[in-house]
């Protein structure tokens, strides 16, 4: 790995984070903060002019953002929005290339001055705990906020649990007393979440909830799921409708439910709901089967708590052998999960390739370490470091041997794995997969 930086891109990239880490938080903070404010008045307070959702979580806020976007534009709104897998100005839907959620310095009050000047109804935002760490959620006044679940993540990043939940609540804190428009201000919870009365807790003229398991305003109940479909039920009030999805796996139904609750605090009605997500399949990279002859599946799981719910989900559904390929994350993400990552892959399948992910300054050997540390058997797990490499030998192992179910997790839809110093090399894990499966 050559951390050298060898143009003035890297260079301004490498300065940039070392004056990070000896600038006082409080002047940190300021530079943070300087971009937004300009940023505001330069594009004319866009945020003021449009109607605005934030959907924040630990995981499945772009599946949420999208299926929300859906619904508006069923219902007859002319929506732009913005996530970690597209992102869209009212007029044309782009994949989302940045590698980032939110985009610094002006990019989001330009990007929500295009939604006002596009005569968008709705804008709907996926905001992350990163981002709120580095101001950028500052002069954006939101109308709804909706948290999917809060899990531990980005630990090490925010100096512990508590110190991520708390930059999770900053824009429902704020909610009741950012500018007002023609909605009311409102706060969305998934109650089978164990952190859901935290967010409720904080004002707001309207607080609505949707969960399974426990009782909630937008009800669901899982009629079938497996690893092809999801038969979901749903009550709101009076109204109760069965929804056939044509898209399988364990999230798609918390982040229906997500946005109809949405939908709820907006009075649009459930029949608008069930006509839009007929038309709905999994967003790209989430659960996405990308062959049924082999099954080949290629998701974006990363967390502890998504990873554990997917690999148990196809394990339930899936009576044969299930090869894993994955890794984590470096640059000192969450370094603490990763021998966990190990230890659910073996409980859950049954041969593992461990390889990078997205490495950024650390090394991928470390990294792969440090996962293989979890595994108790070392003969069902091997490192192939390339990502290439590894699908190319899960793929292989799959064709020789029957009733074999390939899972792919780490990646989703991304385009690039993220080297040092910004550095990024094209990649697409469905792509790989299936020119792989052309020479067979």
């Amino acid at each position: 790995m050559d951390n050298t930086p060898s143009n003035l891109s890297e260079l301004r990239f490498l300065l940039k984070k070392k004056l990070r880490k000896v600038l006082p938080e409080r002047l940190l903070n300021l530079y943070f903060s300087s971009y937004p404010f300009m940023g505001n008045l330069i594009f004319g307070q866009p945020s003021r002019k449009i109607k605005l959702i934030a959907i924040t979580g630990t995981d499945g806020k772009s599946s949420s953002v999208i299926f929300t976007a859906r619904i508006l534009k069923e219902a007859g709104h002319k929506v732009g929005f913005f996530s970690s897998i597209l992102y869209s100005d009212g007029i044309q839907e782009y994949p989302n290339t940045f590698k980032m959620t939110m985009p610094g310095r002006l990019f989001l009050h330009k990007f929500l001055k295009r939604l006002v000047d596009n005569k968008c109804d709705f804008g709907v935002i996926e905001v992350t705990s990163e981002g709120i760490k580095q101001k950028r959620h500052l002069f954006i006044d939101f109308d709804i906020a909706l948290v999917t679940n809060i899990k531990p993540e980005h630990i090490e990043s925010h100096g512990g649990f508590e110190n991520y939940k708390q930059a999770k609540s900053t824009i429902f804190m704020n909610l009741a007393r950012s500018y007002r428009k023609n909605v009311p201000k409102t706060i969305i919870v998934n109650n089978d979440d164990s952190e859901a009365k935290t967010f409720s807790s904080f004002d707001a003229e309207q607080k609505v909830s949707f969960g399974v398991q426990q009782k909630a305003d937008v009800q669901g109940q899982i009629l079938n799921t497996d690893l092809f479909q999801n038969i979901l039920g749903v009550e709101l009030g009076r109204q109760s409708a069965t929804m056939e999805m044509s898209a399988g796996g364990p999230f798609i139904t918390e982040n229906a439910l997500a946005a109809i609750a949405v939908a709820q605090a907006l009075k649009i009605s459930l029949a608008t709901c069930v006509t839009a997500f007929k038309k709905i399949a999994n967003p790209p990279g989430r659960f996405e089967i990308v062959s049924k002859n082999p099954v080949i599946i290629v998701d974006y799981a990363h967390t502890i708590a998504a990873v554990e719910k997917i690999l148990s989900f196809v394990r339930k559904n899936w009576r044969g052998q299930i090869i894993h390929v994955f890794g984590a994350a470096g640059g000192g993400r969450d370094r603490w999960k990763r021998p966990q990552l190990g230890e659910l892959s073996e409980r859950f399948t049954n041969f593992s390739i461990l390889t990078e992910e997205n490495s950024f300054d650390e090394s991928t050997v470390d990294i792969l370490q440090d996962i293989y540390v979890g595994f108790k058997n070392k003969d069902r797990v091997i490192i192939v470091a390339d990502r290439r490499r590894a699908d190319q030998k899960a793929v292989e192992m799959q064709m020789d041997s029957k009733d074999t179910l390939l899972l792919l997790t780490g990646k989703g839809c991304e385009t690039v794995i993220a080297g040092p110093l910004t550095r990024k090399t094209p990649y697409n894990e469905k792509q790989t997969v299936l020119c792989l499966l052309n020479n067979y």
